[in-house]
């Protein structure tokens, strides 16, 4: 047996055991050998581990700082020191809602008014997809809307939804052949929705959503007008409104003409063209204004009594004049029933006298009750006599209806029917009843007096802008808004 043993493969090659006492454990050699050799991977390994430590330990650092910048935030803000909580008696009318500012205390609240957003509506049309073939501009809220010739309602829909101008538009399907463009303001409040024709095309009008007939906007008081509000004074209005095709016209102020172009001209251009035309009694000046924001708005004013005449939208488009919604008017119609004659078959007229009436035998003396209500339902009442047969006239009985109505109604005949008309279209609570009392023993008879027409408005606002209204502590108080943050100090009501 050889005492030298050489290793010439494997890990170990190269390394030389010749010599070695006998006797000597050379697999514990080799082991520890190996150990040497991975030692540095062991250092690596131990290494590693530590850091796994710290990098877990950081996590767990940088997980409470997190903690603790939540927490920081939420004290960084004023509500967190809130001491307050607000509370209603009736949910179903309000709740409210406390702040760190509000103080403590209790008071009364009586709702009688709820705020809502302003809508209007079109006249009906057989399609909503079949072209209007209608072109130039409408102001919806101070923002200019173009409109061309090639829109359907469902494009003009379209056109005023792209707009953002504080209103929505929608389609409404009223029968199979009755389609309406609605147009409702997004924000709630009596002055939530304004529009205005703003070229010389009248498209409101063909649309039904203004009539031709105009009226003051925005009145001064202590006479005079002033327009709607304008982000400058010296930019060209049709610039300030985004309008394509602006509209110009020669307009009458009191008893001077004042040509106006809005295309090219701004507030202090047409105050300047006022004053040179120099209308009797009136001054013009522009105003300015500051808004919660602390923009600058600006305003047309027109001071001294005076009258105005529009040319091509000119004055609408400024919002010195507004258009009406109301597109017409029914006036209220009651019809006896009875038709009298005179033989039988000839119809009465207003000149057949009482002894004249066939069948009815009116006496001298007999008296007709005239009762009913007026238009706005105030009791009427009444008596007419036939002083003489031969004399009192169907005419005479018809003046003394229109008398006791207090001339706000007109008595006619008609088919031998007493009628009576409202002199005051829309709605209407008129009602009449004529009773002949026949003392001398006759037969006079007008029947009874219904409805033949009602009286109604056709109006383009299917629901007004209103204005929320409130007590506070009995104290009257009106916001835009059914949420209420600045009439209580520290509360919100809703």
């Amino acid at each position: 047996m050889s005492s030298g043993i050489t290793s010439a493969t494997g890990p170990l090659s190269g390394i030389s055991f010749a010599g070695l006492a006998s006797g000597i454990d050379t697999n514990q050699i080799i082991d520890q050998l190996i150990q040497i050799q991975r030692r540095p991977v062991t250092l690596l390994q131990n290494k590693q581990s530590t850091l796994q430590t710290q990098i877990t330990a950081l996590q767990t650092v940088n997980t409470n700082l997190l903690s603790v910048l939540s927490q920081a935030e939420k004290l960084s803000r004023s509500d967190a020191f809130n001491v307050f909580k607000a509370s209603t008696t009736d949910e179903g009318i309000a709740t409210a809602t406390a702040s760190a500012s509000a103080s403590p205390g209790s008071f009364s609240l009586e709702v009688t008014q709820l705020a809502q957003a302003r809508s209007l509506v079109s006249s009906s049309f057989s399609s909503s997809s079949s072209v209007r073939n209608l072109s130039g501009d409408i102001v919806i809220n101070g923002k200019g809307v173009t409109i061309s010739a090639a829109m359907s309602l469902e494009g003009i829909r379209d056109a005023v939804n792209s707009a953002s101008a504080g209103a929505t538009a929608q389609i409404l399907k009223v029968g199979n052949s009755d389609y309406r463009l609605m147009i409702t303001a997004t924000a709630t409040g009596k002055d939530s929705l304004s529009l205005a024709d703003a070229s010389a095309t009248d498209i409101l009008q063909s649309l039904g959503l203004q009539s031709s007939t105009s009226s003051i906007q925005n009145a001064v008081t202590g006479g005079g007008v002033e327009s709607d509000e304008f982000a400058s004074a010296t930019t060209a209005v049709a610039g300030l409104l985004s309008l394509n095709s602006p509209p110009s016209g020669t307009v009458t102020i009191g008893d001077k003409t004042v040509s106006i172009n809005l295309g090219t001209q701004s507030l202090t251009d047409i105050k300047d063209a006022i004053q040179a035309a120099a209308p009797t009694g009136v001054t013009a000046s522009v105003e300015s204004t500051t808004d919660e924001d602390g923009n600058s708005l600006f305003t047309l004013k027109i001071a001294g009594t005076t009258t105005f005449t529009d040319s091509n939208n000119v004055l609408q488009t400024l919002g010195i004049l507004t258009g009406s919604n109301i597109r017409g008017t029914t006036a209220q119609v009651l019809t006896g029933s009875r038709a009298n004659t005179t033989d039988g078959s000839t119809a009465i007229t207003a000149n057949t006298v009482f002894g004249d009436l066939f069948g009815a035998n009116a006496a001298n003396g007999d008296t007709i009750g005239i009762s009913g209500t007026d238009h706005d339902g105030n009791a009427v009442s009444s008596t007419f006599t036939i002083t003489n047969r031969n004399t009192a006239t169907i005419g005479d009985l018809l003046s003394a209806v229109e008398t006791a109505f207090g001339g706000g109604v007109t008595a006619s005949v008609s088919g031998g029917k007493i009628v009576l008309t409202d002199d005051t279209g829309g709605e209407s609570s008129l009602s009449l009843s004529l009773t002949a009392n026949n003392q001398g023993g006759g037969s006079l008879n007008f029947g009874t007096f219904s409805v033949t027409t009602s009286g109604a408005t056709d109006t383009a606002e299917a629901q007004a802008g209103q204005d929320a209204v409130f007590e506070v502590n009995g104290i009257a108080l009106t916001r835009s808004s059914n949420s209420v943050g600045d009439a209580v100090t520290g509360l919100t009501l809703d």
